[in-house]
């Protein structure tokens, strides 16, 4: 904490004195993966039983294992949660518990600038690293976030799962499951719950599995993993307010990841929409003379708003703030039209997925933005051709944008 920090500075250094330790040579791999002192009780030592994995002494056994008594059956987890783990999990993923401390330093000193800004930098690289120390669901769902960025990197991205990956999201969702069955969650766990659904959004946002237009939403044919990243948005608040943080706020504020999240207009204002094209905001009725459209009578309304916010900032990290401000704070009418591709709810989406791809460093986003943006694209096809060529314009907008961004 910084007021330990503040009173070691000011300490004479001749009364600095470091007490004295045994130091644990042969603790299991979990004790130095979490960096605490490990009794070296076996099998299994006092650490890890209550930590309720199995211990991992010796070289090539599996980090952070689940322990025979820690797998729970019961799921209680809101449905957009569960729809979200891989369909193929490897059996088991043996690594050396140092190869995981690597993967920390990764985060540490390169995954956290991409989910966060200069202002909040210095909260997730401590806080975030520290809670995973002491929560293994946010352990591995951590993990599973770095990996996926380790992919992201590579000179030929692969798009599939490896099975490092699909090890540690499987650990995760299951473990995660178990603390949201128990129906407990003290007030020191809320943080940690939180971020880790807040990291299971990010997850589910950069996890894509089709490649190619014709495989992906909503031209390919219906699947339940179809917006899986929208229903995300429902089961973070249902898991916000599970944890109190309703009432005592968290570390990591809900708008925290990216800095602090704008509000929406509640009023109609032709401000807020005037760096929209005339010819959208005809076709969504937003630009009505006689009556004045407003959040509740218009579905569209939020929606659109959120898009004029993107044109009007500079490109950048400010256009995922954005985005996020668009997923969290849609109404449930939009969602709906969204299910049933409606084809001007998909428009405003195809626009939006248009800003976000120019967004290079927001690898997690990227990639579904591109596909989903041209697959809507595809899909609006016919019926901007129907409606004329002022529509098939507005479709033709987002269509460059998205073609030109590569994924």
């Amino acid at each position: 904490m910084p007021t330990n920090r503040v009173s070691l500075v000011s300490e004479p250094a001749a009364n600095r004195r470091r007490k004295p330790h045994v130091k644990s040579r042969g603790g299991c791999g979990n004790c130095k993966l979490r960096r605490v002192k490990c009794d070296e009780s076996k099998p299994m030592c006092n650490k890890c039983t209550a930590y309720n994995v199995s211990c991992s002494y010796g070289i090539g056994l599996a980090d952070l294992q689940l322990s025979a008594g820690g797998a729970l059956n019961v799921v209680i987890l809101p449905q957009c949660l569960n729809q979200v783990v891989p369909n193929v999990i490897a059996p088991s993923l043996r690594k050396q518990g140092e190869q995981s401390l690597q993967l920390f330093n990764k985060f540490y000193s390169r995954t956290v600038f991409t989910i966060t800004t200069d202002k909040n930098l210095h909260l997730f690289q401590d806080e975030l690293i520290k809670l995973a120390g002491l929560h293994p669901y946010l352990t591995h769902a951590l993990l599973t976030l770095i990996l996926m960025h380790d992919r992201h990197l590579l000179p030929t991205p692969m798009t599939r799962l490896s099975a490092a990956e699909a090890y540690h999201w499987q650990h995760a969702i299951t473990l995660f499951n178990a603390k949201l069955s128990s129906g407990r969650i003290d007030a020191s766990e809320g943080d940690a719950v939180w971020a880790t659904a807040v990291l299971i959004g990010i997850v589910t946002l950069c996890h894509i599995e089709a490649t190619t237009v014709e495989e992906t939403w909503p031209v390919a044919a219906p699947s339940s993993l179809d917006l899986n990243w929208l229903r995300m948005s429902d089961g973070k608040k249902e898991i916000w307010n599970l944890a109190g943080l309703e009432k005592t706020g968290s570390v990591l504020q809900p708008g925290g990841l990216l800095g602090s999240t704008p509000q929406l207009p509640s009023q109609s204002s032709s401000q807020d929409f005037r760096s929209l094209p005339t010819e959208l905001l005809h076709l969504l009725a937003l630009n009505s003379i006689c009556s004045s459209p407003t959040p509740t009578s218009n579905p569209y309304y939020a929606a659109t708003s959120a898009l004029a916010q993107c044109l009007r900032i500079d490109r950048g990290k400010p256009i995922i703030v954005c985005f996020l401000t668009f997923i969290t704070n849609l109404q449930r009418v939009f969602k709906k039209l969204l299910e049933l591709k409606d084809p001007r709810a998909l428009l405003i989406l195809a626009w939006l997925y248009a800003e976000v791809s120019q967004v290079e460093e927001c690898w997690w986003t990227r990639r579904r933005a591109v596909l989903e943006g041209r697959a809507i694209c595809r899909y609006l096809d016919g019926w901007a051709k129907e409606m004329g060529k002022g529509v098939e314009a507005l479709v033709e907008c987002p269509r460059k944008t998205l073609d030109a961004a590569n994924c």
